[in-house]
């Protein structure tokens, strides 16, 4: 895919003498000289020069798909990296060509690994005295204090991860709604610099005697660094109930806990709501109590949703925690939609080629004219998270507020032929990196036969 002014590296960009890309792979892989000279490099990406004699057509083509294993020189490390190609271009002076790629899909300790590897290469330039012409043109000759900033500081999010370890401070109660009578008191919270720490999911369960401080530890041990929530991860293993991490999640969030068992909807309030703006947040409208619209859902709610319900109901909305099953239940009941079971789904880190492109969910028309390419994050046996760009003219919000439904083909791996998915959004965020978003999918329907396949492969990767 062409590359796009919003995806250009504004990183500084060094020289790497010496450092190469080797066991190059991907499905164009197979034509090219096994390893690469790499010309520059940022945190985001890599510009590489492969030999390259005239005679027959360079394979690489923007869009496409490259793994390969970065040796930086300097430093003895190696880096295993995954990246999409964004430009190719011949050597004005023979003999080879460029090609600039982008990483993608790289988890958040690796970017870290390398952004410090890359910082101490640029400062040991400066202390060398041989600091780059790329590197002094940036930095405009600055001190090694400047050049620091200039690494870590997050002007383009594709080339600075997130703060590690930080989280996002849990915003107030929507439309300043105060917890019911019967809601779970907020947890202590310990303070560190005078400042507030969210208690983990994970230390509620322990404090109430859900799961034991040591078998909680034991299993969190098993698969350290992997994004899929605990609660998901305690489900699907059978060690707690829905039930359970719902009241653990209401006490993290200080909002109000709901039994959907005996606490029932209105069924008349909830026809004279629109069915789809409850559908797509997995929400299930209770009733109406002190003049605001009472609703439950199975976390606290983004700003934009809530402000979207405020809107559609025409008053004030409070948030409950409910368990997913009794929502589930109760979208069937008031509005006759299955939706997919959220949690006890087991997704595996998995990356393929992907090419996807989103549709008009009425007129199952394209809203856009190019296909994106990206890469596979994680799958499951009925999902799946792409790492990829959002195509010109569709934002995170058109595809929430617009319904809209995905055609994704994925390819590579141990499946024997391309698969074309048809796939509905649940989320799209930024992955911290310009350009690239992580589009979680659930797929609606898999090619004739296609599902046994999908199913072996997720079953193999497991």
């Amino acid at each position: 895919m062409p590359d796009s002014g919003a995806n250009r590296r504004e990183h500084v960009r060094l020289p790497s003498d010496g450092t190469s890309a080797e066991e190059i792979a991907g499905g164009k892989a197979e034509g090219l000289p096994p390893a690469a000279r790499v010309m520059d490099i940022s945190e985001g990406g890599v510009r590489l020069a492969f030999t390259w004699q005239g005679g027959k057509p360079f394979p690489l083509q923007a869009g496409d798909t490259l793994s390969f294993r970065l040796k930086l020189a300097g430093s003895g490390q190696t880096f295993d990296v995954m990246s999409m190609v964004r430009h190719v271009a011949p050597n004005p002076q023979g003999g080879s060509f460029f090609a600039g790629v982008q990483f993608a899909g790289l988890d958040g300790n690796l970017r870290e690994s390398l952004k410090s590897t890359l910082l101490n290469l640029a400062l040991s330039k400066l202390r060398a005295g041989k600091p780059s012409a790329a590197t002094s043109a940036a930095a405009g000759a600055a001190a090694p204090s400047e050049i620091k900033r200039s690494l870590t500081t997050r002007r383009v999010a594709f080339d600075a991860p997130p703060p590690s370890g930080k989280k996002a401070a849990a915003p107030p109660p929507a439309g300043g709604a105060r917890p019911a009578a019967d809601a779970p008191a907020v947890p202590e919270r310990s303070r560190t610099g005078g400042r507030r720490r969210r208690m983990f999911l994970g230390e509620i369960l322990v404090k109430q005697g859900a799961v034991e401080s040591e078998r909680l530890q034991q299993f969190l041990a098993r698969s350290p660094g992997d994004k899929v929530p605990i609660g998901q991860k305690l489900i699907s293993h059978g060690l707690v109930d829905d039930i359970t991490i719902a009241k653990a999640v209401a006490v993290q969030a200080g909002l109000p806990y709901v039994d959907l068992t005996t606490d029932e909807p209105d069924f008349q309030l909830a026809q004279k709501l629109p069915r789809e703006l409850f559908i797509k947040n997995h929400a299930v409208p209770l009733r109406t109590e002190w003049q605001s619209l009472l609703v439950a859902m199975a976390a606290r709610p983004s700003i934009p949703v809530m402000e979207d319900l405020e809107v559609a109901a025409g008053q004030r909305v409070r948030v409950c925690i409910a368990a997913e099953s009794g929502l589930t239940r109760w979208l069937k009941k008031l509005y006759n939609y299955e939706a997919p079971t959220r949690f006890a789904k087991v997704r595996f880190p998995v990356q393929l080629r992907v090419e996807y492109r989103f549709l008009d969910r009425e007129r199952a028309q394209p809203v856009h004219d190019l296909v994106a390419v990206g890469i596979t994050r994680e799958l499951g046996m009925h999902e799946l998270i792409i790492a990829g760009p959002m195509p010109a003219g569709v934002s995170p919000e058109r595809v929430r507020k617009d319904s809209l439904t995905m055609e994704v083909q994925v390819e590579g791996g141990s499946l024997p032929n391309a698969m074309l998915l048809d796939c509905r959004p649940l989320s799209v965020s930024d992955s911290g990196y310009a350009g690239e978003y992580y589009i979680a999918c659930y797929i609606d329907r898999f090619p004739e036969g296609g599902e046994g396949t999908w199913t072996r492969l997720c079953m193999h990767l497991g």
